[in-house]
């Protein structure tokens, strides 16, 4: 082989590891959605006026960077307020002094996020062939004109990428929003994250989902959007 022929040899294995490279990171799917969703069909007093954000983290900085991020998507008309500005700690058998506290301070709304599932799942992506069209010309004259420069050219113009198991992992979320007075369930989400990169695109995502849902049904806000 010469030192032309290596050069170019070297070049389509570099596309060939490029092409790999791009479609496994392409198969690494990220998104978030809302896959069920419910609404009391008793429920017809409209948008809330005052709702408490919960956001139930073991990690402070995750609570209140999530908490945050729906408080800011509620829209205007209503008022949400983030949890961890009225309770620094959210302690399990204090639930009646929290509703108490709410109800004094005029919510009418608790809504409440939890995660409640990880799983992973794997899936199998078969070998995939590209073809490199590459130049006309090959050895300095068509890569038809003679047998050496067909088959020369043909050679490199394949390139397969091998099979791989892609695994995701989806997290479930789980939002309810109550009314304070009667501790009554109004709404409810279930959410779903495939391969969560990091703790605030998540919140982002899931506060615009949640926010989404619960302005469709007329349960918070008018329009517009705070951010």
């Amino acid at each position: 082989m010469s030192c032309n022929q290596s050069v170019k040899h070297f070049a389509r294995l570099g596309v060939a590891l490029a092409m790999v490279l791009l479609v496994t990171s392409c198969a690494m799917v990220q998104t978030t959605s809302m896959t069920s969703s419910w609404k009391d069909p008793r429920y017809n007093l409209g948008p809330l006026k005052k709702v408490a954000v919960f956001v139930v983290h073991e990690d402070a900085s995750v609570r209140r960077l999530a908490e945050d991020q729906v408080v800011a998507h509620i829209p205007a008309g209503t008022k949400a307020v983030a949890s961890y500005a009225l309770f620094e700690k959210l302690e399990e058998g204090a639930r009646e002094q929290i509703r108490a506290r709410l109800i004094e301070e005029g919510f009418d709304g608790a809504l409440v996020i939890r995660l409640v599932d990880i799983s992973t799942h794997e899936t199998y992506v078969p070998p995939h062939t590209y073809i490199d069209p590459g130049s006309p010309n090959y050895g300095g004259a068509p890569y038809y004109s003679s047998f050496g420069n067909y088959y020369g050219y043909v050679y490199g113009q394949v390139y397969t990428a091998p099979a791989y198991v892609r695994k995701d992992t989806i997290a479930k979320i789980e939002t309810i929003l109550y009314t304070v007075s009667d501790s009554k369930m109004v709404w409810s989400g279930i959410s779903e994250r495939v391969n969560p990169e990091s703790a605030q695109s998540v919140a982002h995502e899931l506060a615009e989902l949640i926010s989404k849902d619960l302005v469709g049904h007329g349960i918070v806000g008018r329009s517009g959007t705070k951010h």
